[in-house]
């Protein structure tokens, strides 16, 4: 590559080795136990960046609002928006260059069809407090779903984690994932990976 070029497109070779075991991470999963294949999808807030409603109707791969008839025509440019991702995408790409580390947004996998995760997901807009009531819940922003996975209760959980295998979402340091599932009991899991050269 000329000078020139390396000057536009610098190789980072700590980012290169972390989006690499992101892929795996996302990527490199078994079957359910029913034998139907696992993908990952990536649930961004639109509200996070201006970008992210123009590129997520943009890209080829498929990608769905999940606000629908006036809330979209309203709110699309800040509303939740789901696409089903593949490794070297051009969706994946963008987020790992652009939104990794920003509190953009989390994966989900699960052998949902696209149009069966966006109802899944939009079942979990709204939560109920005693205090305050009906309440918009943005779990699909990292620090959201780091912070309340916690307090949630087993019933909770496994609504909450009905027919998804996993979220995994950024941490605290931009070299970290956390992926969170939940057990046949309804207990949450949680797993810190290290995304560094040297781990």
């Amino acid at each position: 590559m000329s000078n020139d070029l390396a000057s536009l497109f610098p190789h980072d070779p700590v980012k290169a080795q972390r989006d690499d075991r992101l892929r795996t991470l996302l990527f490199d999963l078994p079957d359910t136990a029913d034998g139907d294949p696992i993908r990952s999808y990536l649930l961004l807030d639109a509200a996070a960046a201006p970008e992210i409603a123009t590129y997520a109707l943009a890209f080829p791969e498929p990608a769905s609002c999940l606000f629908d008839g006036d809330a979209y025509e309203d709110l699309a440019d800040v509303a939740p928006w789901v696409i089903q991702i593949d490794p070297f995408g051009d969706a994946l790409d963008w987020y790992l260059d652009r939104g990794w580390g920003q509190n953009w947004g989390v994966f989900v996998q699960t052998a949902l069809p696209l149009a069966r995760l966006k109802t899944r997901l939009k079942s979990h807009l709204y939560v109920s407090s005693e205090d305050q009531g009906k309440m918009f819940f943005k779990f699909y922003r990292p620090r959201t779903l780091r912070d309340y996975l916690h307090a949630f209760e087993p019933e909770q959980l496994s609504n909450f984690f009905f027919k998804l295998e996993a979220y995994v979402v950024e941490g605290a340091d931009v070299n970290e994932a956390m992926k969170f599932s939940c057990d046949t009991e309804g207990s949450l899991l949680r797993e810190t990976l290290n995304l560094r050269p040297d781990a």
